[in-house]
């Protein structure tokens, strides 16, 4: 990135019409991330956000930007992006270890992961630490407190979101936190009703196709 180029984070699927002309932006050296918005006005995760990227410059931009280059823009870009490139987005000694395995042919590994869906996340670590993945290699996770068992799109997985330690209630687990989460939307609800706006139920993780 030349000096004085900037930076810019590219919210590719908030709207079409507000889309950034992220070629002009590459060729004035500018440095690009991508991330989602929001799931009501945007995408719903990274994931779709980079598929709605990859389409949005194969119909419009002449297939500028690669798998790769969307992934990257992801990842190790993201984190310069946000002066975290000493942390963040490299598998790198030092680093935290945050890492995301999908399924998909291995011979097309960027291509995999903009085809990848929610069922389709094998592994997922944080600071070095499995925290999700498939069924199978929930021993691979924490064993205090464990783990919970979620489905995601018909895809068995493991979830583990409680810790050993009870501060701001970090000892709670994904049921426990849903289940306080329906309770306080549908007490909100009656407060006002007939007012034609509810919030319950919570909405679910991810969306199924």
């Amino acid at each position: 990135m030349g000096a004085g180029a900037g930076a810019l984070v590219w919210m590719s699927a908030v709207s079409p019409l507000l889309a950034a002309d992220i070629p002009a932006a590459l060729d004035a050296g500018v440095s690009i991330a991508i991330a989602p918005d929001w799931s009501m006005g945007g995408s719903q995760n990274m994931l779709d956000e980079f598929r709605f990227a990859h389409a949005w410059g194969k119909t419009h931009w002449n297939e500028r930007l690669s798998p790769k280059d969307i992934v990257v823009m992801g990842t190790s870009r993201a984190a310069t992006v946000l002066a975290l490139e000493h942390k963040l987005g490299k598998l790198e000694n030092g680093h935290l270890a945050d890492i995301a395995v999908f399924g998909g042919d291995v011979r097309m590994p960027y291509d995999a992961i903009l085809a990848a869906r929610p069922r389709d996340v094998r592994l997922v670590m944080v600071n070095g630490v499995v925290l999700y993945g498939d069924g199978e290699l929930e021993a691979a996770g924490p064993a205090r407190p464990g783990c919970e068992t979620i489905d995601i799109c018909g895809s068995r997985k493991f979830l583990c979101v409680a810790t050993t330690a009870t501060t701001d209630k970090l000892d709670q687990t994904y049921a426990r936190i849903h289940a306080a989460l329906s309770r306080a939307l549908a007490e909100l609800d009656a407060l006002t009703p007939g007012d034609g706006f509810n919030f319950a139920p919570v909405a679910p993780l991810v969306r199924c196709e």
